[in-house]
């Protein structure tokens, strides 16, 4: 999946294929202070605007950073959460959409 469209003043992108939305967003710090490692945690939702089923990994959803590099998103494995985050390699009917988050690790400078 690849939205060639920067995301409008509300945060949705969209092209024939897909619409995605960003509908809230959490900087995350880890517990452990010495941790050189922060998180960036987006609430997003995918609609399936093809005519067809449409399955995605944790690869089709990516960020840039300040340098034009591509992040990718980590796998978050947290079974007593309240937080519903993304889940990947499900099948996405036509029409139907998802949501949940989706954790990047950034540069704590940012």
């Amino acid at each position: 999946m690849e939205i060639l469209k920067k995301a409008s003043d509300n945060g949705t992108a969209s092209n024939s294929n897909f619409e995605v939305s960003v509908k809230d967003g959490m900087y995350i710090l880890p517990k452990d202070e010495d941790s050189n490692s922060h998180y960036l945690a987006l609430q997003v939702e995918i609609k399936n605007n093809r005519d067809k089923q449409f399955s995605f990994t944790n690869r089709d959803i990516t960020l840039y950073n300040e340098k034009d590099e591509k992040l990718e998103p980590i796998q978050i494995y947290e079974t007593d959460s309240k937080t519903k985050f993304m889940s990947y390699g499900d099948s996405l009917s036509k029409g139907k959409s998802v949501a949940g988050y989706v954790v990047y690790e950034v540069d704590k400078r940012c």
